[in-house]
């Protein structure tokens, strides 16, 4: 019978369940196409998605972050047993028959039977016919137990709970379709226990990658699985490290025999590969209908797209160069050459660690000026330190932190460092000091815009005011900044080139046309003149700028950036583009973030970069 390997993948930019056929005769397609809140979970290591087939490959259970989808085994018909947001991890598991699923919610085990549709609470039957054990993995049969302690698995019988075999080292455990074989997986490789002869063999050297232990927030084997005729096994490699921190780094997905003959099926670093763990290898029944995968470039990083190790929370753009934030990492891209360079010590694409940044540092800000970029970074919890850091690309490697404040969690900042702005040759700061009252958050009392000149400090003050005072962007040597009650533009030396009665929601600069963001407006100035030249109407929702220290609510639109008479916003999870000279107004797809840059567009969907060049935008010719 012909069988097909799902697995998850981010390569679309969001957690997606893939299929390839093993005998490499049929292409890659794409089962999903999350809806809603599942599209948006946070696509992080130790969250990863789990496939649960039914046994005769007609249905497929799919957790997704902590909603589980019940889908035909080619994606179709999908719908949610249980809605995203309801708890933690979810799994299910499916009587031999196929005829039910028993699935967790709030800590109660539910039954769905698929013919009737009826779903209950299960009951003591319902649990033993889909072999039901959070702590033990159960054999087909049910003569068998797979337990799991202190990095041992040891298979039990399941009547007395006797020993069966000797201890095999490993944390993950899966039992073959037949129930003749236990696979483990361990730190050292792939292992099978045969329960007819009680013989242990290693398969295989590679890692599976099988997700953290229970300390790390893990639950049981998802990235290794039986085929359905318990002669080979599919898995993802994957590598992880234990301690301070926990890293994984998510490989191919590759087959090896009982003879031990590994396959490679699917390439991390090509095409519908990216960061993979959920695996599953199920039979395909007539009717399945496996449909084409989504467009996305066909390496990791390409001209026109960059797959990143985990979902873009900062992005900037300057020349050439785009520089983004990441599971705690910041990467420079150069489109034009395809080049990848970590502007921190860390393994750039194909690691993300967990731990060791996670819960000290936040990155709240992040800017690039020609060759430096500069990222803002909040340090500790009850004592704080803001930070604001540079690094030299052209020569790489030089910089080093050239500003930095202190504070306590609860008082008011005397001196904190707000936001970043610059491009080409200007590079700019906030820094403000706040009044100790006992209003939250502490109000501004004054604030002050620093230029940064080289690669330290101290830097020179070119504007300050009482209240607050935001630098929202810079473009052609000028920087605009906005406080509670005025506008205002700046050359680099702090001469006041326009200024504007208006507290805007957001500001941005393209040549002479200053940008104005208010509730339910976009107002366009020319910088030499006061009257607006254009003012277009936008939804009346909540509207501001890309998240940073102190400017960052959750807004349904936020105003990005502008350039060649383009405006790039974001409503709900929407990029569009409005073209000042008229007003119109285009969708380009989904995304969170978005940059201009020399070579085009470059925007955010997911842990996905996608670049359009400016000839293929919409809009541009008029």
């Amino acid at each position: 019978m012909p069988t097909r390997i799902l697995y998850s993948s981010d390569w679309t930019g969001h957690p997606e369940i893939f299929a390839v056929d093993p005998t490499g005769r049929a292409p890659v397609a794409q089962l999903t196409h999350w809806p809603g809140e599942c599209r948006k979970t946070p696509w992080v290591p130790y969250a990863p998605i789990g496939l649960f087939p039914a046994p005769n490959g007609r249905y497929l259970a799919a957790s997704c972050g902590s909603g589980l989808w019940l889908m035909r085994a080619d994606g179709r018909g999908s719908r949610p047993l249980v809605p995203p947001g309801s708890g933690g991890p979810v799994t299910a598991r499916w009587s031999p028959d196929s005829r039910l699923v028993a699935y967790a919610l709030n800590g109660t085990v539910h039954a769905l039977d698929i013919a009737t549709g009826s779903d209950r609470v299960a009951g003591a039957r319902d649990l033993v016919k889909v072999g039901w054990n959070e702590r033990r993995a159960v054999s087909p049969t049910g003569r068998w137990l797979a337990e799991f302690s202190n990095g041992l698995v040891t298979v039990v019988r399941a009547k007395n709970g006797s020993a069966a075999a000797r201890p095999v080292p490993g944390f993950a455990a899966t039992w073959s379709p037949d129930g003749v074989r236990l696979a483990v997986e361990g730190r050292d490789g792939i292992r099978v226990v045969d329960m007819r002869t009680r013989r242990v063999r290693k398969l295989t050297d590679d890692i599976g990658f099988v997700g953290p232990p229970p300390e790390y927030g893990g639950e049981s084997a998802l990235g290794f699985a039986w085929a359905p005729d318990s002669r080979s096994i599919a898995y993802v490699i994957g590598e992880e490290r234990y301690g301070s921190s926990w890293s994984i780094a998510s490989g191919d997905i590759r087959s090896v025999t009982m003879k031990g003959k590994t396959t490679t099926l699917v390439r991390g670093d090509h095409a519908y590969g990216g960061r993979m763990s959920g695996v599953a290898w199920v039979k395909t029944v007539p009717g399945n209908r496996y449909g084409a995968p989504e467009d996305a470039p066909q390496d990791r990083v390409a001209p026109t797209g960059l797959l990143a190790n985990a979902p873009i929370q900062l992005l900037a753009a300057d020349g050439k160069r785009v520089a983004f934030e990441a599971c705690d990492t910041v990467v420079v891209w150069t489109p034009s050459t395809a080049g990848v360079e970590p502007a921190l010590p860390s393994s750039g694409l194909n690691v993300c660690s967990i731990g060791e940044l996670t819960g000290r540092y936040i990155f709240y800000d992040l800017a690039l000026a020609g060759d430096r970029l500069v990222y803002a970074l909040n340090v500790g919890c009850n004592s704080i330190t803001l930070t604001l850091n540079l690094r030299l690309l052209t020569p790489p490697g030089g910089g080093g932190v050239i500003e930095r404040s202190f504070g306590n969690c609860g008082n008011a900042f005397p001196a904190a460092l707000g936001r970043l702005a610059g491009s080409s040759g200007l590079l700019v700061y906030e820094q403000w000091s706040e009044a100790r009252t006992p209003q939250l958050p502490f109000p501004v009392t004054s604030a002050t815009v620093h230029r940064v000149d080289g690669a330290s400090c101290p830097c020179p003050v070119i504007a300050s005011t009482l209240g607050p005072l935001y630098p929202a962007d810079v473009n052609d040597g000028h920087v605009v900044a906005y406080g509670d009650n005025e506008t205002i533009v700046l050359d680099r030396d702090g001469n006041r080139l326009m200024s504007l009665p208006v507290s805007p929601r957001a500001a941005q600069l393209s040549g002479i046309h200053l940008i104005l963001l208010t509730r339910g407006q976009l107002r366009d100035y020319d910088i030499r003149g006061a009257a607006p030249l254009h003012t277009w109407t936008l939804p009346d929702v909540s509207s501001g700028p890309v998240c940073a220290w102190r400017t960052c609510d959750t807004n349904r639109l936020v105003l990005n950036d502008a350039a060649q008479g383009l405006v790039a916003y974001t409503l709900d999870g929407r990029l569009h583009l409005l073209r000042l000279v008229d007003g119109a107004d285009s969708v380009v797809g989904t995304a969170t973030l978005a940059r201009f840059m020399d070579d085009g567009l470059v925007y955010a969907d997911g842990s996905r970069l996608h670049l359009v060049p400016f000839a293929r935008l919409p809009l541009l010719a008029f």
